[in-house]
């Protein structure tokens, strides 16, 4: 497990590349490994949102809130957290196919179609915490999109706000991080830039 040639054997399997390592072609084992990962990441992302936003739902009805309690009814809501996960990360790799088989003119227009897609389904999560009668994805699509056409002025302005926000910090962060990259190359020492980067990496999570 300690020499490279066992992990390019292994990379084989997924990939593969020419005698200079330039042009890398992806397999279709390498495909399904990416979609498998995608729609895993999807899951995991789906089933800790709805773990959150019960306990928001809690809160906001004056309820004891715990992680133990989210995370017991979002185990409750498997089959539904399943069922979007794969509807949407399904949605997400066609959108990703078609952007990058069409021209500029396309490429925005379906970047547009990625954005009322994201937009109509941000009521999804807690639609699948309040409605445990069902796992059909199209019907907490269907929930997400009413809710939001009869609150689109808050629903809206806080999507976007929240959207902003969290660029804001990010740029602010790097920004910061950037600073502290040229103040070690300045000091010559490589510590000030590590401890950055782990307060940086964590600040951001946080």
């Amino acid at each position: 497990y300690t020499e490279s040639a066992h992990w390019q054997t292994v990379a084989q399997r997924w990939v593969t590349w020419d005698a200079g390592g330039k042009n890398v072609t992806v397999n279709p084992a390498g495909y399904a490994l990416l979609a498998g990962i995608y729609l895993l990441s999807t899951f995991l992302a789906t089933f800790f949102n709805v773990a959150f936003y019960s306990q928001i739902l809690n809160a906001l009805r004056g309820q004891p809130v715990s992680i133990s309690d989210g995370l017991r009814l979002a185990s409750t809501r498997m089959k539904a957290i399943v069922a979007w996960s794969l509807f949407t990360g399904v949605v997400g790799l066609i959108i990703k196919a078609l952007e990058e088989r069409v021209g500029i003119i396309g490429r925005w227009v379906i970047k547009l179609i990625g954005i009322a897609w994201s937009v109509a389904s941000v009521f999804v999560v807690p639609a699948i915490v309040l409605d445990p009668g069902t796992a059909n994805p199209l019907h907490f699509l269907k929930t997400s999109a009413a809710t939001l056409k009869k609150t689109w002025g808050e629903s809206l302005l806080g999507y976007l706000g929240v959207q902003f926000g969290g660029l804001l910090v990010f740029v602010g962060s790097l920004v910061l991080f950037g600073l502290t990259i040229w103040i070690s190359f300045a000091c010559n020492t490589f510590w000030i830039v590590g401890i950055a980067a782990v307060v940086w990496v964590v600040s951001l999570v946080a």
